[in-house]
């Protein structure tokens, strides 16, 4: 069995160390085309999705995808593929779901699932999770049990106080690159959409968006949209996300999201300037 997952989203990592808690002897990979070189009858994807006509030639093998990103993923027929996709659950709460539909989840699968849902309705939960994955607990070479097994003294003496000091330097970072914020206006169907832009590579994007939706403009309103550019050196790409804590049609209907987060991605600046005023 070999697994492929997401090596840049903590929940994919928790889901991976899931998988080997059930199966031991899962070989693991943060690089798809590397699950190749595995002579392997069932694969797992946590977090990425091989393409599509990669995964139609796989007549031999079961494949089980676990996706929660906002995009729906494509269908395929083919009945070795099995692809499970909820925007609204952690990868590591739909793995543990799918291996041990009958056992509670553990304490360390509610944590890093309220965090990495944004929810944030269990108390401490961002402060313990950032702390564990920062001291590696969250690492597909630390088994699940060591984190389950970890004392209440060690949690609360510990790890809150660690992950509250790392929460109070991200908020110093995140203010910072707030204060470079530009304020823009744009027309789109006879409404002037109020918008604030940030170019960063940042990796805190989500917690910047939405401190900026709450931030007030010049005139004393709140903006339409928040948005982020993000240039990608490796693939030379120019990747825009907009948020909203408002639902809407302009992200729901130009966007590949919903009705509060959307994304496009372009080749070239030209192509951002020209199709971006024909959108806002």
């Amino acid at each position: 069995m070999i697994c492929c997952y997401s090596e840049r989203r903590p929940d994919a990592i928790l889901a991976t160390q899931i998988l080997k808690y059930k199966y031991p002897e899962t070989k693991t990979s943060n690089l798809i085309y590397n699950v190749n070189n595995y002579d392997s009858g069932i694969e797992f994807y946590i977090g990425v999705i091989p393409y599509k006509k990669n995964l139609e030639v796989k007549v031999d093998k079961k494949c089980y995808i676990f996706l929660n990103s906002i995009k729906k993923p494509y269908t395929i027929k083919n009945s070795n593929i099995n692809i499970f996709h909820n925007s609204n659950k952690s990868l590591c709460q739909m793995v543990w779901n799918f291996l041990f539909p009958d056992i509670e989840i553990p304490w360390i699968v509610s944590y890093i699932s309220d965090t990495e849902t944004h929810k944030y309705e269990i108390k401490n939960s961002r402060e313990i999770s950032i702390a564990l994955m920062d001291n590696n607990f969250i690492s597909v070479n630390t088994k699940l049990e060591e984190i389950i097994d970890l004392n209440s003294f060690y949690i609360d003496k510990v790890l809150l106080p660690y992950g509250q000091n790392i929460l109070k330097h991200n908020e110093y970072l995140i203010n910072r690159e707030i204060h470079v914020t530009s304020e823009n206006y744009f027309y789109f169907q006879d409404y002037v959409f109020k918008v604030f832009i940030l170019d960063t590579n940042f990796e805190l994007e989500y917690d910047i968006a939405m401190k900026l939706c709450d931030k007030k403009m010049r005139d004393e309103s709140l903006p339409d949209f928040v948005i982020i550019s993000k240039y990608s050196i490796a693939s030379r790409k120019i990747k825009l996300t907009i948020y909203s804590k408002k639902p809407s049609r302009i992200i729901r209907e130009n966007f590949d999201g919903n009705d509060h987060i959307g994304f496009l991605t372009y080749r070239r600046v030209s192509d951002f300037n020209r199709n971006f005023k024909k959108i806002i």
